[in-house]
């Protein structure tokens, strides 16, 4: 029995999928299929043996090349918002860790532009406009290292012919895992969390160093966070504590595969 059908027993309802209406309740999440995707292990393994090779979008190159410098001072003091949206997270966390740089990045123009609105910004926050598995590859090739990852509220794709769409799916999710320090991933999808957890541990990830759980919270970090709460959601949150997680780990089981 492999991983997937070992944590495909659990129970998963039924439950619908869309983003939230921020003007009212949001309704659940709704899959066509019961379960973790029967397809996961085998397209983690076909990833971790064939790297992303597709070119880089020239905006997020470019938008990398303006960041640098200031991801190079923060000396460690890195923290990484991806997909932030307009950047009420970013923000939020900014504020929560003052002596670090929060990079918030996005791939909207007009969503990053509404948070540059937000005036004045703190010192410590930086927002980009990117391409984040690309801008993920770029991160990994300078060899800076993150402090903390977070990844909140992905689209949960939650189609079975979409599985490639989520981030434990795509050809991305290797170079993910090597950005190393604590990656934070929060859902109001059950089966999403589940997933990223299988796909980590079949990328060689110990079970020690996983911790996915129910999560509650008194000061929601985003917009989605705030409305699936006050719908009444189930919200999850899985950490992966990446700091040892090396190249060589990807490759030992690539060779594996």
């Amino acid at each position: 029995m492999n991983i997937v059908q070992r944590m495909s027993e659990q129970n998963h309802p039924f439950v619908r999928a869309t983003s939230p209406k921020l003007g009212g309740l949001s309704p659940r999440v709704r899959t066509n299929y019961c379960g973790c995707h029967s397809a996961l292990e085998r397209t983690v393994k076909r990833h971790l043996r064939t790297p992303l090779q597709k070119p880089l979008s020239p905006h997020t190159v470019e938008a990398f090349k303006h960041a640098l410098p200031a991801l190079e001072n923060a000396n460690g003091e890195l923290l990484l918002d991806s997909g932030c949206g307009t950047g009420e997270s970013t923000l939020s966390l900014a504020i929560r860790n003052p002596e670090s740089l929060v990079v918030g990045v996005d791939k909207s123009q007009v969503r990053i532009n509404r948070a540059l609105d937000r005036s004045p910004l703190p010192k410590n926050v930086l927002f980009l406009r990117a391409e984040l598995a690309d801008f993920w590859r770029l991160l990994r090739e300078s060899r800076l290292s993150l402090k903390h990852h977070f990844v909140l509220y992905p689209n949960p794709w939650p189609k079975a012919k979409h599985l490639k769409r989520r981030w434990h799916g795509h050809p991305i999710f290797p170079e993910l895992l090597l950005l190393g320090a604590t990656l934070e991933l929060r859902t109001n999808w059950k089966i999403y969390a589940d997933e990223f957890e299988i796909a980590a541990k079949v990328a060689g990830l110990s079970k020690e160093k996983i911790d996915n759980q129910e999560y509650k919270t008194e000061t929601p970090l985003t917009l989605f966070e705030k409305k699936y709460l006050e719908s009444g959601h189930q919200l999850y949150r899985l950490r992966l504590h990446l700091q040892e997680f090396s190249t060589q780990t990807a490759n030992s089981l690539a060779d594996r595969a």
